[in-house]
């Protein structure tokens, strides 16, 4: 189930063209920058792949162009990102990237046309540094005088425990994709140290406002973190957002949203502890406290109304609920 979580979330942030083409930026050796058009860049459909391999293949295929040479070369560089989100190393990743390469060359066989070049490209965030080997032939234990008749390819790798990104401008320009980035950098720490730097860095580029992708990362950090609706409210206090900005609206969103879209199920499944009722637990009383506050500086019902989603009828009831207590 959580390795399902993962690869969604993946293959969510990077079927955004211009999170792929900002990630490869920053990502790809300097030879094959200078060598591709990372302007022309388009996500491959895949369609050639069957219906029985489709749960199995890659998660991302993007196609492009090599540099000054559109008119001369009958083919596309395909740059193949595949993301690895298992917490454990498993060698079999290499037999896995040659079916695919296999499958695309198999098309390009049937069509008759040259085969395509593709660069293997493995995203990894597991719990410890990835140290399987990049070349194919590292894992043959024979002479050198052998390997020269094997199959050998290499891949690049993307290790979050290795690479160091979070200042990087172009990334910085990305709220989105830095967020991704860093959230999968930090899926399986027991720190909350990250998620405040995130909220505070929403807050210093104005991303509080992009409520769908608020939600979205919610979503995830709710299905991946055992955090409770409590930690969480505190986390907002930390970072010095108020909870009514965020909290009160995106989190009722969260459950509503997840039971058309079968997040709820994920939350439930992944996190056995009751945090759906304890958000709408929390949420419900941040609603009240944010409209006391509002009635106590005299914000009109409708009003009070709109921001916190409480219907008039319960704003009324807290209404006449202060005046009692200012009476005593």
């Amino acid at each position: 189930m959580l390795e399902n979580i993962h690869d969604k979330f993946f293959k969510k942030v990077f079927s955004n063209i211009e999170n792929t083409r900002d990630f490869l930026y920053t990502s790809l050796p300097m030879d094959i920058k200078s060598s591709i058009e990372l302007d022309s860049l388009t996500i491959d459909p895949t369609s050639y792949v069957s219906n029985e391999m489709k749960d199995n293949f890659c998660d991302i295929v993007v196609k492009t162009k090599l540099k000054g040479t559109v008119s001369t070369v009958p083919y596309d560089v395909d740059i193949y990102i595949v993301m690895e989100h298992k917490s454990y190393h498993d060698k079999a990743v290499f037999v896995q990237l040659l079916k695919y390469m296999h499958l695309m060359w198999e098309k390009d066989i049937a069509e008759k046309k040259p085969l395509r070049v593709i660069i293997p490209f493995i995203f990894y965030h597991g719990k410890k540094k990835w140290d399987i080997p990049l070349q194919f032939i590292e894992q043959f234990k024979i002479k050198n005088e052998l390997k020269k008749y094997l199959l050998n390819f290499e891949y690049i790798l993307f290790d979050t425990n290795t690479e160091d990104f979070e200042n990087d401008p172009i990334l910085k320009n990305n709220v989105f994709l830095l967020t991704a980035l860093v959230l999968m950098k930090s899926v399986f720490k027991k720190d909350f140290e990250n998620i405040i730097k995130i909220f505070e860095f929403w807050e210093d580029k104005g991303f509080l406002k992009n409520k769908e992708a608020l939600l979205f990362f919610f979503t995830y950090i709710f299905e991946t973190k055992d955090i409770t609706p409590e930690k969480f409210t505190e986390l907002l206090k930390e970072s010095k957002l108020e909870r009514s900005k965020i909290m009160a609206t995106l989190a009722q969103r969260l459950v509503q949203e997840g039971k058309k879209e079968g997040l709820k199920e994920g939350i439930e499944k992944g996190i056995e502890k009751g945090i759906e009722k304890g958000i709408e637990k929390g949420l419900k009383a941040g609603k009240l406290e944010d409209a006391k506050k509002m009635l106590l500086k005299e914000f009109s019902i409708s009003d009070i109304a709109d921001i916190t989603g409480l219907n008039e009828a319960e704003i009324e009831n807290l209404k006449k609920e202060i005046k009692r207590k200012g009476r005593n």
